[in-house]
């Protein structure tokens, strides 16, 4: 939340979602036949040997931030980002990169 480092003080998330659409599929598997010739008679059996799991699909997240600049309208009801990025928050602010993940 590099808010202060653009000029913005406080701000407000207005909206978020999340998704997950993780699966897990049976991968393909391999038969095994054997036979046994008994005279006139053939003794066969198969057996089945399930592949793999495979898991598929991710994760998802997003949210919309409102940024306010100090004393514009609606910043009264906003977050403070000085109080969000803690008490080392100038140290944080001469990052060249800040992002929003934890």
């Amino acid at each position: 939340m590099a808010l202060s480092k653009v000029g913005f003080h406080n701000y407000i998330i207005y909206d978020g979602a999340s998704e997950s659409n993780i699966a897990v599929m049976q991968g393909p598997g391999t038969y095994n036949t054997t036979a046994v010739a008994n005279g006139p008679f053939i003794n066969a059996t198969t057996t089945y040997q399930p592949g793999p799991p495979i898991v598929i699909g991710h994760h998802g997240q997003s949210f919309a931030i409102k940024m306010f600049h100090q004393g514009e309208p609606g910043s009264e009801n906003a977050l403070s980002a000085r109080t969000a990025l803690g008490p080392d928050w100038e140290k944080q602010m001469k990052n060249p990169l800040l992002t929003c993940d934890g």
